[in-house]
């Protein structure tokens, strides 16, 4: 279950203190999949579970393409094209909220400072963390890993062994991208303030702060786009940023670039949400897309010339 731990009683959210790497809003349709190999239509997918899916992310591991989802208790599922979906044994109940393919292998984090590597998306071994505390988003740039959560910076240079970077006062992190050299972390400081962190290294970190909490962030296109709070933010270097109009208040939660465009995916905010995705060729002007179903979403990736959204 997504929470945020400074909005969760503002935003209509599920609950107060079980914590996520996104707002998690009262859901209409959990276990959700679509698929688009345009981003315009969308193809409605039967994952095989009801649990919260967060993450989702693409690799190749021996060669071959897959997708990897995680998600609530524990959840993994697997699937060569988006459609066909399995579940693995992941050895944890503890929420996942975040997943990444690099360096030959997926890596996937969650609840109580959960660190889980595989090499083939099947089969899953737990590894020590460097912090008890609940982590959101993982990337790998740069030739390491880098996991990020609630007052959590951890490196690693190969999923294994993992060390605590130090940034400065206590925050809640989201989402991280690499890019033009740089590591880029969005997260909370509050309920009205959201915060950017920066890093050539991922030891050495510059902090700015937002007027909104931010979400998610990504790379492509030679600028970074990050998203958050009905707020849709971009810059060339991570340092200086533009707001663009995202269209109606929403929390936008994931984004990603793929295939010469950019995605976002996110939830109205009600007490019923529903999901939507916004795409655009250049971070500037956003156009609005449906999936044809009332479901959250909260995770975005491409893979195999197609995209995949789950919530």
């Amino acid at each position: 279950m997504r929470t945020i731990i400074v909005l969760a009683c503002m935003l209509f959210l599920a609950g107060c203190g079980g914590g996520g790497s996104a707002p998690r809003i009262v859901s209409n349709s959990a276990g959700a999949v679509f698929t688009s190999s345009d981003a315009l239509s969308w193809t409605t997918q039967t994952p095989g579970t009801t649990n919260e899916l967060n993450g989702v992310a693409a690799g190749t591991p021996a060669g071959s393409n897959l997708f990897v989802a995680v998600g609530d208790a524990g959840t993994i599922l697997t699937s060569p094209d988006g459609a066909v979906w399995t579940a693995r044994t992941s050895g944890t109940s503890s929420n996942l909220y975040g997943v990444t393919f690099g360096n030959g292998q997926f890596i996937a984090v969650g609840d109580a400072g959960t660190i889980l590597t595989s090499p083939d998306g099947i089969t899953w071994a737990s590894r020590p963390s460097a912090a008890p505390a609940q982590l959101t988003g993982v990337i790998f740039g740069n030739g390491q890993f880098v996991a990020v959560g609630l007052s959590a910076i951890l490196t690693s240079p190969d999923g294994v062994t993992w060390t605590t970077q130090t940034y400065g006062p206590t925050k809640f992190f989201y989402g991280i991208a690499f890019g033009n050299g740089h590591f880029v972390v969005v997260g909370s400081v509050n309920a009205n303030t959201g915060t950017i962190l920066t890093s050539t290294d991922a030891v050495s970190w510059t902090n700015q702060e937002t007027p909104n909490n931010l979400y998610g962030v990504a790379f492509g296109n030679g600028q970074f786009v990050a998203v958050g709070a009905g707020s849709i933010l971009i810059s060339p270097d991570g340092k200086t940023w533009t707001s663009r109009n995202s269209g109606p208040v929403a929390n936008l939660v994931g984004v990603t670039f793929a295939n010469g465009e950019f995605l976002v995916v996110g939830n109205t905010i009600a007490v019923s949400s529903t999901g939507f995705i916004l795409t655009s060729p250049d971070g500037i002007n956003w156009a609005s897309r449906t999936t044809g179903a009332p479901s959250n979403l909260y995770g975005i990736t491409f893979g195999a010339g197609k995209f995949v959204v789950v919530g």
